[in-house]
């Protein structure tokens, strides 16, 4: 692993360890929904998922940390594509696609 990758992946888990456990437990009940009744999505379909009164209780980077943790349980899988945010507070970044192995929809 190369040294920028190390240090990404300790920012990842220092944010996910900052973030407090109320937020962890919605962040991660949104995304299981979000798995359930949706094929395809982003961190942004999780926070908007989430309840407004939670949901900015946490900077963002701390979603990397639920949504590793669905893709260590098998729950989601990245799909290598990126799609640029729409939300104008995030300057049009590319966000991780993530797709569901536990979809539940139209087949």
């Amino acid at each position: 692993m190369q040294q920028w990758e190390r240090e990404k992946e300790n920012g990842i888990d220092h944010a996910y360890r900052g973030a407090s456990q109320v937020w962890k437990d919605h962040a991660e009940h949104a995304a299981r929904l979000c798995a359930r009744n949706e094929p395809l999505f982003t961190s942004t379909t999780v926070y908007l998922h989430m309840s407004p009164e939670v949901r900015d209780l946490c900077k963002g980077q701390a979603f990397a940390g639920v949504l590793r943790r669905l893709q260590s349980e098998g729950v989601i899988a990245p799909t290598g594509e990126f799609r640029n945010e729409k939300r104008a507070r995030n300057h049009g970044r590319p966000q991780r696609v993530w797709m569901s192995r536990v979809y539940e929809g139209d087949e």
